[in-house]
């Protein structure tokens, strides 16, 4: 059985989606600087990039913590609009711009490389 069937992808993509978009209801949360709630999946993503860049401060995590959600609903829109392969892909590579000029904004030039070395796209896996 071939388990790379576009059938398959397509349905795991939408399975993945619609999980994705119930995480926030479903997730513990955490506090934010500001003492606002903050879903457990945005903390986790949080906490990927404070392992690589350890020295941000509360109003940096509360940026990152904005510009990550930002990302993911830009994204989750995108995929949601069962627009094309090419413009999903041009939408996502738009979020993820957006994402990194950002960051740039409250980032130092030090945190900024260790952020976007963290981001470097990984090469596929071939079998």
């Amino acid at each position: 059985m071939n388990t790379k069937s576009p059938g398959r992808i397509a349905l795991f993509t939408l399975a993945a989606t619609l999980g994705f978009l119930a995480l926030p209801a479903l997730d513990a949360r955490a506090e934010d600087a500001k003492g606002k709630a903050v879903p457990g999946w945005l903390q986790k993503e949080v906490d990927k990039v404070t392992v690589v860049v350890p020295d941000l401060n509360e109003e940096q995590k509360t940026k990152l913590a904005d510009a990550i959600s930002v990302r993911t609903e830009a994204v989750a829109k995108a995929k949601a609009s069962g627009a094309a392969a090419d413009e999903l892909k041009a939408r996502t590579k738009d979020a993820w711009s957006a994402y990194f000029n950002e960051a740039k904004t409250f980032l130092t030039d030090s945190q900024f490389a260790k952020f976007t070395e963290l981001h470097k796209p990984k090469p596929a896996a071939s079998k």
